[in-house]
This record gives structure tokens, C-alpha cells and sequence, in this order.
């Protein structure tokens, strides 16, 4: 009689404890990827430190949605980006090679080519749609996801990333995260993005906010939905502190400054401050510098803000 209780005890205690590893394993022990759409001739002079960073601050997986050959959008085509830097005058020569060693040298990274059409059978941004591509062909490969933009770092201000979503993750199932405003990547071709240090105090609540997101909760995208409200089912969005956890976002350029004095309604200065937050520094390579010099010498002055 003794025996068989102890082994009904036991069997119970085992039950218990594959019950409590399920609920509570998903909180310790979980997988973070980043979705983002691109372009390669934009973006590849910057992609490699991008990625070391995001793979060093505790991702998991990156996925990246080649874009090119897009017609744009918000004023973009294939060869101006939305703030009127000509990148292909810039970079003078095409990068694909280069990427794609990026991608063959870090097995996390999954490089997809990205073409969707419009009824004129142009190339289109689709962002919607990348969204729910990788909701159906890799989403439950992760837990959370980031959707960001390659001018976009991911920054915690303390701790470890996996351990701060962990600790939300019992309750919320979106992290809302704000962005800090830098100088434009275009305008540091001699530096480093870790080596930019300063950013414009603004209040940017409310602003264009990018989002990581628990993965079985993600729903597909809708034309009603964008890339600031990625769609969730039975959402429960935590806000972070920009001090606490955002994204520092290097794109502030003549035509952002412009914008951003029509947004605050203001025709005063903004204010620089010396970041005592900067990244950390890091001893991975990034990718070499491999850009037109001349042309971007003579035309800087022509994208770049001159209150840095």
C-alpha cells in the first residue's frame, strides 16, 4: 500500500513539473528574431554592423526582405531614398555580393528576395505583406519579433533584452518602443553608427513607434494596419520609457528637420545633447567604407543637417 502511494506521489510530482516547465519555459528560455524590408543598395554600407549589433544586444534570428528594384514610396524610387540622398550615386557600385556574404557568414540571418507586384507589374514596398509572409513561413520559429528598419538599433538602456522580455511577457504580448533621434547614417560615412553620439531632444511620444511582438499573437496585417501598429490578437501593449528601452533612430537629415519643425509647429532651434547613453563599442568588423567619395563630398551639404 505504502509503495503504491509513493509511486502515485511521484507520478504526480512528475505531472507537476512537465505542467509548470510548459507554462513557465516559453518566459526562460525564448527565441528573438527581427523582420525588416530593405533595400541593398540603401543600406548595405551599414548592413554588417546592423547585424553584429542586433546578433551581440541578443537576437537570435534576422530576416531580411530584399526589396530592390521597388518603385518607393513617400518620394523614394529606386535610387533616391525618401530624404533625397541619391545612395546610388554614393555607394558607385552594386552590393549584392557583399550582402550575400554577410548572409553565408552568419547562419541567424535569412535573406528573402522580396518582389511583390502592382497591376502595372511594378515593384512595390508590400510591407503589409512581407509582415504576413513571415508570419506564415517563419513566425513559429520564434517568440518575439522586432519590426524595424536597418537605420534603426535597438537600444536597453540596462540588462539583458531576452531577461527584459521575459519579465513582460507573463502579461503583455506587445512592447511599444519609442524612438531617440540622430544624425542621418548618410551623414557619418567616416565613422562608425556606435561612434554617433549626439541626438535632438525631442519628445517623440506618439511619433512613429516601432514594436516587438509575441509571436503567437501576431495577426495578419490588413490595409488599415502599418508598420507602427503591427496587428495582434487580444493586444496588451506595454510602453516602454525611452530611457529604459527604445530605438535610436539615425535619420535626422535637412529634410527630417523640416519635417520635424512642422510637426512641433515651431520655427526655434532644436536642442543637441551629447548622448550619455551611447551604444556599446564593439570589436566586430563592419563592413568597409566602399563609397564615392568625390559625389558625396560635393553634394553632402546638399541632405545633411547642419545643426550637429
Amino acid at each position: 500500500m505504502y509503495k503504491n502511494t509513493v509511486i502515485i506521489i511521484l507520478i504526480l510530482v512528475v505531472i507537476t513539473l512537465i505542467i509548470v516547465n510548459q507554462i513557465i519555459e516559453p518566459f526562460t528560455n525564448i527565441k528573438l528574431a527581427i523582420h525588416t524590408v530593405f533595400i541593398i543598395d540603401e543600406n548595405a554600407l551599414f548592413l554588417e554592423e546592423w547585424i553584429n549589433y542586433h546578433l551581440d544586444l541578443g537576437f537570435d534570428e534576422i530576416y531580411l526582405y530584399d526589396n530592390t528594384g521597388s518603385i518607393g514610396r513617400n518620394g523614394s524610387s529606386t535610387t533616391i531614398n525618401k530624404y533625397n540622398i541619391n545612395f546610388t550615386e554614393i555607394n558607385n557600385e552594386k552590393y549584392v555580393a557583399d550582402v550575400k556574404s554577410i548572409v553565408e557568414a552568419n547562419p541567424q540571418v535569412h535573406y528573402i528576395t522580396w518582389q511583390p507586384k502592382d497591376e502595372k507589374n511594378n515593384i512595390v514596398y508590400g510591407y503589409n505583406k512581407s509582415v504576413n509572409n513571415y508570419i506564415t513561413k517563419y513566425g513559429s520559429n520564434n517568440d518575439w519579433t522586432a519590426f524595424i528598419d536597418v537605420d534603426e538599433y535597438i537600444y536597453l538602456n540596462n540588462g539583458n533584452l531576452k531577461q527584459y522580455i521575459r519579465d513582460k511577457g507573463p502579461t503583455y504580448n506587445k512592447i511599444v518602443i519609442k524612438q531617440r533621434k540622430y544624425e542621418d547614417r548618410y551623414c557619418n560615412l567616416d565613422k562608425s553608427i556606435r561612434d554617433i553620439d549626439s541626438f535632438i531632444d525631442v519628445n517623440t511620444d506618439g511619433w512613429a513607434p516601432k514594436n516587438i511582438c509575441k509571436n503567437i499573437n501576431l495577426n495578419e496585417m490588413q490595409s488599415k494596419h502599418n508598420m507602427h501598429g503591427i496587428h495582434m490578437s487580444n493586444e496588451k501593449a506595454y510602453y516602454s520609457d525611452v530611457k529604459e528601452l527604445r530605438f535610436n533612430h539615425y535619420n535626422v537629415n535637412k529634410k527630417q528637420v523640416k519635417w520635424m519643425h512642422g510637426w512641433f509647429k515651431t520655427d526655434k532651434p532644436f536642442k543637441i545633447i551629447k548622448d550619455t547613453q551611447p551604444l556599446p563599442k564593439s570589436n566586430r568588423n563592419i563592413l568597409p567604407k566602399k563609397y564615392n567619395k568625390k559625389y558625396y563630398e560635393e553634394n553632402r551639404h546638399k541632405f545633411c543637417a547642419d545643426i550637429f
